[in-house]
């Protein structure tokens, strides 16, 4: 098995439940399987009419763990380190940035930074706070997973309005605002450094922590961010509109 086919698996579960629901033409999903998006957001795009969110997909939960550590992906590592000390990019990464992974045969679905953290027993989180007097931090414990319909729903709601807490994020469901979303890019990239080639043109990257390779960032955050809109129209626009319903004759019911 590939991770690759769990993404189209999550495309045909999506497919047959919009089938079901009725196709909603504000949907864009953009699978970035061999494409650049793919090593810079993630596995899946996705944007549900006013609601856009990341999904990085893997053959099990252990393989986010491996991402963000120090011997995993530089750009993930980066990242995780960052939600870990701030609270803001945490806040946001929870509601629009997803891991999804096999588990009981079903696919499941956890945010992002909290799939980093092992699984424990309510005893083991008890123990370790109290007993042990470790420091409490969010991103060291797991959340519990929830099944592709429940991810389904909650980026399905209907209600956009705005939390009375928190008024830039959505009471209800998931998913973040179009603005929301772009500042959680910039936080994924907040790493960058600035580098100049022989050239004399600025480069972007992260030097790897285990190698000290310098690997290339190509273009800014804020390119990046309009390639990825971008897409969403380009896709949104070879979406056809939904369909009226058929008239009913004169007199039925």
């Amino acid at each position: 098995m590939y991770e690759s086919h769990y993404t189209h698996h999550f495309f045909r579960l999506w497919g047959a439940r919009e089938g079901a629901d009725g196709l909603r033409p504000d949907t864009v999903l953009l699978g970035n399987s061999q494409n650049d998006f793919d090593a810079k957001l993630g596995d899946l795009a996705g944007k549900v009419g006013l609601r856009y969110f990341l999904v990085e997909f893997k053959l099990e939960r252990a393989g986010i763990a491996q991402e963000a550590s120090v011997t995993g992906k530089p750009h993930r590592h980066a990242l995780y380190q960052h939600l870990r000390n701030d609270s803001s990019c945490q806040q946001m990464a929870n509601v629009g940035h997803f891991a999804a992974y096999p588990e009981d045969a079903v696919l499941a679905f956890e945010p992002y930074a909290h799939a980093v953290a092992p699984r424990q027993s309510r005893k083991d989180i008890v123990d370790g706070i109290m007993l042990q007097d470790r420091p409490w931090h969010a991103l060291d414990y797991s959340r519990s997973p929830i099944s592709f319909d429940a991810f389904y729903d909650l980026l399905n709601a209907q209600d956009n309005t705005p939390s009375q807490m928190h008024p830039d994020y959505y009471g209800d469901g998931i998913g973040l605002p179009r603005k929301k979303f772009e500042e959680y890019i910039a936080c994924m990239y907040q790493h960058l450094e600035q580098v100049m080639d022989d050239d004399g043109a600025m480069l972007l990257g992260v030097t790897h922590p285990g190698n000290g390779a310098f690997i290339y960032f190509r273009g800014t955050v804020p390119q990046l961010i309009a390639r990825l809109h971008s897409a969403f129209n380009t896709l949104g626009a070879n979406i056809p509109p939904r369909a009226a319903p058929p008239a009913q004759p004169r007199g039925t019911p």
